[in-house]
């Protein structure tokens, strides 16, 4: 019972910046359609899903490559992102103002990059489960679950403050991911 619990709070651990993210997805998320929202929840799911697993079959030789700079490659993606976020929310005029926005999460681009930047933690979660030689499916699918559930929710919040304050939730989208870019170097500096 013990293991289940961690394996619960280990998941949702790893998906807060996906509900984060995804809350600002959902403000910016145009056509808001259902097989929209489910390809942005699976795409982020499986990749949370898949980085335990590259990180549990790595072992030692890549994880000693890349984790002196995973947290740089995360936050860069976030920040990227997050910048041009605020650049374009602070440059519009109204909430009904037509304009291209950069941060589409109908695009397969923005929503790979976001999945990958809020799953590079997972990476460092498979590694440890290799090394304390833990079974790494049940991770696999508790991190798949949560991320969808998450994701989904994270969505449809966005979609609901988004609506009516365009700008305002362009803006605060764009702090929150750079939020998340300096948390995770905050994080693995400190550890």
């Amino acid at each position: 019972m013990n293991n289940t619990i961690e394996l619960v709070l280990i998941a949702i651990g790893l998906c807060m910046d996906t509900l984060a993210v995804s809350i600002a997805a959902g403000c910016f998320m145009k056509p808001y359609k259902i097989s929209l929202l489910l390809r942005f929840a699976i795409i982020l799911s499986i990749c949370q899903a898949v980085m335990p697993f590259f990180g549990w079959l790595a072992g030692e030789t890549i994880i000693e490559y890349i984790k002196d700079y995973d947290h740089w490659i995360a936050s860069v993606l976030l920040a990227f992102i997050g910048g041009k976020m605020f650049i374009e929310g602070c440059h519009l005029k109204s909430c009904d103002q037509e304009k291209t926005n950069s941060f589409n999460p109908n695009s397969l681009w923005v929503t790979m990059t976001l999945a990958v930047a809020t799953s590079i933690d997972a990476l460092a979660v498979g590694f440890s489960y290799s090394a304390l030689g833990r079974n790494i499916g049940s991770l696999i699918i508790a991190c798949a679950i949560t991320t969808f559930l998450f994701a989904i929710g994270g969505l449809f919040l966005g979609h609901r403050f988004g609506a009516k304050h365009k700008n305002i939730a362009e803006i605060l989208g764009g702090v929150i991911l750079i939020i998340i870019g300096i948390k995770i170097v905050i994080e693995h500096c400190c550890l």
